[in-house]
């Protein structure tokens, strides 16, 4: 079972590489973690599990909850991990670091399955139509470029405006997804939401500002 969803594998990294056997998907990983027989898990066997596609799958697991209703203010709190991970991206890093006590902190194997039982099979759908292509340049600036438009999508999810969360967080599960699968066709469309997420945010911030101009004329006569 280790050999399943220990993607630190070199042969394994290779074979992918070169066009051979895909390594196993998000899906299969987080529902061979959840049926392990410990009672409890740590961030840290989640990532180890996952290795070189750490950051892919951190940038879905935290961005996702943003696709469905939250309470007002909730979007800050996912902004922030989504931040700091994508930084290290930017900074070159080929493993997310967190402090320990994050990672070391253990959690009910329960929670886990609920979300390999919920998340698990639309993923693995999604996960059967990608596969690497459009790859034009280097792995390693791609990541890095990844990373810093994940960056900017965080930011626009730290942001107080409303409704607006939807669609950055959707860009940062598809960039997530993107570079799991290396899938240069996703990780486009994920380029596209954060540019759309960008024009709304200057069209909230222009609107914003001719309002609050207008208010200050108007208190001035």
């Amino acid at each position: 079972m280790t050999e399943i969803i220990d993607a630190r594998s070199r042969p394994l990294r290779q074979k992918f590489a070169r066009g051979g056997p895909r390594p196993p998907g998000l899906s299969l990983v987080l529902r061979t973690l959840a049926e392990r027989a410990e009672p409890q898990v740590s961030l840290r066997e989640i990532m180890t599990a996952l290795s070189d596609r750490s950051f892919g799958a951190l940038f879905i697991l935290i961005a996702a909850p943003n696709l469905i209703p939250l309470p007002p203010g909730s979007s800050f709190i996912f902004s922030i991990p989504i931040i700091i991970i994508a930084a290290q991206l930017v900074w070159g890093r080929t493993f997310p670091w967190l402090p320990s006590s994050i990672l070391d902190r253990k959690f009910d194997r329960s929670i886990l399955k609920s979300l390999a039982e919920r998340l698990g099979p639309p993923l693995a759908r999604i996960e059967s139509m990608l596969k690497p292509r459009l790859t034009v340049i280097d792995q390693g600036l791609q990541d890095r470029l990844i990373g810093l438009l994940a960056l900017i999508a965080g930011v626009i999810l730290f942001l107080p405006i409303p409704l607006a969360n939807f669609v950055p967080a959707l860009a940062i599960v598809l960039l997530g997804l993107g570079m799991i699968e290396r899938d240069g066709i996703v990780m486009l469309v994920g380029v596209l939401l954060i540019l759309a997420s960008i024009a709304i945010v200057a069209a909230v911030g222009g609107a914003t500002a001719s309002a609050a101009t207008a208010i200050w004329e108007y208190l001035r006569l």
